[in-house]
């Protein structure tokens, strides 16, 4: 990309459907006001206005006959009077309005990305690597995303289901640039890492917590481009755009977004409610995680029976393909690919999360097709495409063999990540917390368990506090969550965690997600509800400045290295 003049300037948008609400309130009725566009809530001295969509994955905020707002994706409550999401009061903003006596008027501005009209129809290639990793080449830049190409994550619960092509390590190598779109070890992934030159360009968000950028350094990668989520890279003479799209939940999360001449693509990867649903139209190609099944809900909550677990998780892979069919709705692509969720569960100690964890497949959003006249990308047929223009020119397979990851090396990589994790100083656990600087009200409960999660001897509670830094007690023998909830009025989140885990987790700083995404916890919390404060900020905030968990000290990838083939046929 030498030869390229990339600028940074700020996105264009243009407005899009803009929509005038006006009603009348009777200026004597206070409390929540019956409104089918609108959340309205009086009360003697004041008015406030919310739209209908939840801040946390873009679903609708409906109103039940008991009064309750809750969302139809996830079911989070919004409180209108307090104007926040009862989960732990993440704020929603407010609609300016004008008021005429009793009668209101509310604006709603949608708006969408303008990308550059660009003219000329270039060709680009793009190739499947594995799991959320896309190699595009063009020839103007050549450049993959998200590489997790080898071994295990998420501490030994995440496996790939496929092999990656032979010559993964040059195709790398011999990119202008990699895309890293947040710090999940599946997308910033240290093993695959260790194999690429330490020079390399690396666009990455410039996440307020810096969590990428923070652990991309302490790799070694010093040559990062840091894209904030209102800006892009524009090169007009050849005709190349690029932008990193924000994740409109509370997450540290992103999509690529980028033009080439003609061909346009939104790579959506994990993101909830992208950019606030604010999105180009009419893009060449939609790229975005289909399968679910990447969290602890519901199979890790102790406090459902197996039939509540089932429910939940047909719930959540629904919403999940309601989610991406809004994306589809709204980009209007010619072409939609299902990526980023080719992966397994693979360790025998796993059984319980492999027999239960369904995921959905690729055919099932083949009904996208019919409804939005587009065509399905399926990459476990082919892996490899030719785009000329905004046309798909051709398919096809790399290699014939599709050949399943079945890993051999499962449970001796597992042995080794024990091995180096055995034990942990109650000091430096103690100095872990409270160096954290995190200030609610809160209890953690952790529970230290074997591999069928049965408690070990130890216990820890700590209890957060929103005025002083927190206490951590050893020992502790109240495990029910409502009695420790009634001890302090705090709600409290007790985690059965397996000791090697725990112990490699607060070792290296690593992001708590880590933990709970790969399965390795059991949970129980009173009241019902997800802490987002505490979860982000062990996630996103209080993570390592400094890697420990380098690739070098890889759990067993050399093990594997030696038995890397093509990928998917």
């Amino acid at each position: 990309m030498n030869n390229l003049n990339l600028n940074k300037e700020k996105i264009e948008y243009i407005p899009m459907n803009n929509k005038q609400i006006n009603f009348s309130l009777d200026k004597d009725k206070t409390g929540l006001i019956p409104n089918e566009d609108l959340i309205v809530y009086k009360d003697l001295d004041s008015v406030m206005i919310y739209d209908r969509v939840c801040d946390h994955a873009g679903g609708r905020l409906i109103t039940n006959n008991k009064g309750q707002i809750k969302c139809n994706l996830h079911k989070w409550e919004f409180n209108p009077e307090r104007g926040t999401y009862n989960s732990d009061n993440i704020k929603k903003n407010s609609l300016d309005f004008r008021k005429d006596n009793d009668n209101y008027e509310v604006k709603i501005f949608q708006k969408a990305i303008d990308l550059p009209n660009h003219k000329k129809e270039k060709k680009i290639e793009i190739e499947f690597l594995n799991h959320a990793s896309l190699l595009v080449k063009t020839k103007d830049f050549k450049f993959a995303t998200d590489p997790w190409l080898i071994g295990q994550a998420f501490s030994t619960g995440w496996w790939l289901k496929y092999k990656s092509p032979d010559n993964w390590i040059d195709e790398l190598n011999s990119c202008d640039f990699l895309f890293i779109s947040h710090n999940h070890p599946d997308h910033l992934h240290p093993e695959t890492l260790n194999y690429v030159r330490k020079d390399m360009l690396i666009l990455t968000p410039d996440f307020q917590s810096k969590s990428s950028e923070s652990y991309l350094t302490s790799l070694g990668f010093n040559n990062l481009i840091k894209l904030g989520h209102q800006e892009c890279l524009v090169d007009a003479k050849n005709e190349i755009y690029f932008s990193v799209l924000k994740s409109g939940d509370f997450r540290d999360d992103s999509g690529l977004l980028f033009k080439y001449g003609t061909f346009s693509a939104l790579f959506n990867v994990d993101s909830n409610f992208l950019n606030y649903f604010e999105l180009p139209v009419n893009l060449t190609l939609l790229a975005s995680s289909f399968a679910g099944g990447a969290g602890p809900f519901p199979l890790c909550f102790e406090n459902l029976d197996e039939n509540q677990k089932k429910r939940g998780q047909l719930k959540t892979n629904n919403s999940l393909k309601v989610t991406r069919e809004s994306l589809v709705s709204i980009t209007n692509p010619k072409y939609f690919m299902p990526y980023a969720g080719f992966f397994e569960e693979k360790a025998s100690r796993d059984q319980y999360i492999q027999k239960r964890n369904k995921k959905n497949e690729i055919l099932d959003y083949k009904y996208l097709e019919q409804k939005y006249n587009l065509e399905l990308i399926d990459l476990t047929h082919k892996n490899k495409h030719l785009f000329v223009g905004e046309q798909l020119i051709s398919s096809s397979f790399i290699n014939n063999k599709n050949i399943e990851l079945n890993d051999e090396h499962t449970t001796e990589i597992i042995n080794l990540f024990k091995d180096k994790n055995t034990s942990i100083e109650e000091e430096y656990i103690i100095q872990y917390f409270k160096a954290s600087s995190f200030y609610e009200d809160f209890n953690l409960l952790i529970l230290l368990t074997d591999d069928k999660y049965n408690q070990l001897d130890e216990s820890i509670l700590v209890e957060f506090s929103s005025n002083r830094e927190p206490q951590v007690l050893f020992g502790y023998t109240k495990y029910n969550v409502i009695d420790i909830y009634e001890s302090n009025n705090k709600n409290t989140l007790r985690l059965k965690i397996r000791k090697e885990v725990f112990i490699n987790n607060l070792k290296n700083l690593e992001p708590w997600e880590n933990m709970s995404i790969g399965f390795q916890v059991r949970f129980d919390r009173y009241p019902d509800t997800y802490n987002s404060k505490f979860w982000s900020h062990f996630t996103d905030n209080y993570t390592k400045f400094k890697a420990v968990r380098l690739a070098k000290e890889c759990n067993g990838c050399e093990l594997i290295t030696q038995s890397l083939t093509s990928a998917i046929k």
